[in-house]
């Protein structure tokens, strides 16, 4: 019964704030990918940040009970998770408090597409549409944390939305500084 407005919000998101999901072939295949993972953990911060998260599942509950305890009583958030940020909130909408809801989740610059990343980890039988409204989900082709690979190859449910950033950027400061990550925040705060 909740995937019905979901999913026309979902809609309504793309067409009102003139939003270009694009469905890109991946960078590399995701065998590669699995394997050249663990390497690139050794050359940048983030990917040994992800690879801990997913490996550790004492970290993980870790972060969660953080990120709970933060939420609160509220009855109704809009989560911004950038990077890594974007597994934990993942694994949040499975752990939020009885009657809070994700008016909507933008996930920037995050490795969510990988399935690697998810297995054994959250593999989730059903998308829960009754505790998020809507989710977009903003990377760029130079960032190689999410490396070309939008949310939507293993969340459908997800607006995956090219912005462009320089080369080889992956702060939030420039996926925040774009337009497109404007309109989808007001819209979402409205």
């Amino acid at each position: 019964a909740a995937r019905e407005p979901y999913l026309a919000e979902r809609e309504r998101v793309v067409a009102s704030l003139d939003l270009h999901p694009l469905r890109l072939p991946p960078a590399v295949p995701e065998r590669l990918y699995t394997v050249g993972r663990h390497f690139w953990s050794v050359w940048h911060r983030g990917f040994r940040e992800v690879e801990r998260y997913r490996v550790h599942h004492h970290l993980r509950q870790q972060v969660m009970r953080r990120v709970l305890d933060r939420i609160g009583d509220r009855t109704e958030i809009v989560v911004v998770a950038h990077s890594l940020g974007g597994l934990v909130a993942l694994d949040l909408l499975a752990h939020l408090p009885p009657g809070t809801r994700v008016r909507r989740l933008v996930s920037i610059g995050s490795p969510a597409g990988w399935p690697s990343l998810h297995r054994g980890v959250r593999e989730q039988a059903t998308f829960p549409y009754d505790r998020i409204g809507s989710w977009v989900d903003l990377h760029s082709l130079s960032d190689l944390v999410p490396f070309r690979r939008g949310s939507v190859r293993v969340y459908p449910e997800a607006n995956d939305v090219v912005v462009p950033l320089p080369v080889l950027r992956h702060g939030a400061e420039f996926y925040l500084g774009t337009p497109v990550a404007g309109r989808v925040l007001a819209d979402a705060l409205r």
